[in-house]
C-alpha cells in the first residue's frame, strides 16, 4: 500500500483505541493487514509528497492531539523502515510484511491502478469524520 493509504487507513481506525498510545499502536498493526491487499507502490519521490499532503490534512481537520492523527502515524510509521533501507541507513526491513527472512508473512501482488487505493482512502476518511473531536 502506498503511505498515504496507510495513513488515511490509520485515521479511520484510530477513533476505535481508548487513547492516543493505543491509536498509534492499532494503525502499526493495521499497516500488516493493509500491506497484504493487492496493491501498487511508487518510489519515495511519490510517496513522500503524498503522505505530507494527508497528514497535513489530517492534522488540520483533527488536531494532532486526536486519535485520527496518531492512527495516521501508526499506520504509516512501518514504512519509515523501508525508507531507512533504501537510503543506506539500515541493512535490511524487519516488519513482517516487509521482508523475507524470518517472520514475513506476505505482501500483496503488485496491480498497475491507484484506483482502488484512492478510493479507500476517500472512505476511510469518510470514516474519521464519523469521530471528529469537538
Amino acid at each position: 500500500m502506498m503511505a498515504w493509504t496507510h495513513a488515511a487507513i490509520g485515521a479511520a481506525i484510530g477513533p476505535l483505541a481508548p487513547d492516543d498510545a493505543s491509536a498509534f499502536t492499532v494503525g502499526a498493526i493495521s499497516h500488516g493487514a493493509a500491506d497484504l491487499i493487492p496493491h501498487r507502490d511508487f518510489g519515495m519521490n511519490v510517496e513522500l509528497p503524498l503522505l505530507a499532503v494527508i497528514m497535513v490534512y489530517i492534522a488540520w481537520r483533527y488536531g494532532v492531539r486526536s486519535k485520527q492523527f496518531w492512527g495516521a502515524v501508526g499506520g504509516f510509521s512501518p514504512d519509515i523502515e523501508n525508507g531507512l533501507v533504501l537510503l543506506g541507513v539500515l541493512p535490511r526491513a524487519i516488519y513482517p510484511t516487509h521482508t523475507k527472512k524470518a517472520w514475513y508473512i506476505g505482501h500483496g501482488r503488485k496491480v498497475r491502478s491507484i484506483v482502488p487505493q484512492i478510493i479507500l482512502i476517500a472512505i476511510c476518511l469518510c470514516v474519521a469524520e464519523l469521530d471528529k473531536p469537538d
